[in-house]
């Protein structure tokens, strides 16, 4: 008797610990170099998307400047030198930072008109009309401090299933000359074409308890 319950519990336990395995989402391997060379080079790429989408946003243009509605031209030289022509172009770029899902996330919200019900709450931040770039005018900057990265800091801090983690320390600065250590936790997530962040990298200063 004792026998056969011993022979039960053993295949109980078996059975228990095959259906928990199969549960669980396996944690991809990943060489580390490659993962903390590519997030320091993603990090400092997205300083300039954190700029575009949500920060002061593409400047516009300064002189005699051509407006749609309440958008205003974009700044030539600004565009210039990042290499955006036209709205498939920065989208372009920014999938070259981000992956699919947070382009996706940023086209639709800052790029596109937002809705509650059949009010509009969100403008489309900018617009294209006859080939030319144009910045809606009275955006807000939620992003008016500056940020500085301490890629001493980089470090893998964890693995989850395909994605991976990384945290740096960034140092804010406030206009008033205030400044905060944040620690951020990126997410990155290895697509086709290599790894992308698969989160925003911004940082503002804020009033701790």
């Amino acid at each position: 008797m004792k026998k056969f319950i011993l022979l039960f519990l053993t295949l109980c336990f078996a059975v228990c610990a095959f259906g928990c395995d199969k549960g669980k989402v396996k944690n991809r391997t990943y060489d580390e170099a490659e993962v903390l060379a590519a997030a320091e080079a993603l990090i400092a790429k997205s300083v300039l998307f954190n700029q575009i989408y949500y920060g002061a946003g593409i400047p516009q243009k300064a002189d005699n400047p051509k407006t749609v509605g309440g958008y205003v031209e974009a700044d030539p030289a600004f565009l210039s030198e990042h290499q955006i022509s036209s709205l498939e172009s920065l989208k372009a770029k920014t999938a070259e930072v981000y992956t699919e899902g947070e382009c996706a996330y940023l086209f639709r919200t800052v790029l596109g008109v937002i809705y509650d019900g059949d009010t509009i709450v969100g403008y489309k931040r900018y617009i294209e009309d006859a080939g030319t770039l144009y910045v809606r005018s009275g955006a807000e900057n939620l992003l008016p401090d500056d940020v500085t990265y301490r890629f001493d800091t980089l470090a893998v801090s964890g693995v989850e299933g395909e994605t991976i983690f990384v945290s740096i320390t960034a140092t804010v600065k406030t206009a008033e000359g205030k400044t905060q250590d944040n620690t951020l936790r990126v997410r990155l997530l290895e697509e086709e074409s290599g790894f992308r962040l698969d989160s925003m990298t911004y940082s503002t200063y804020y009033e701790k308890q």
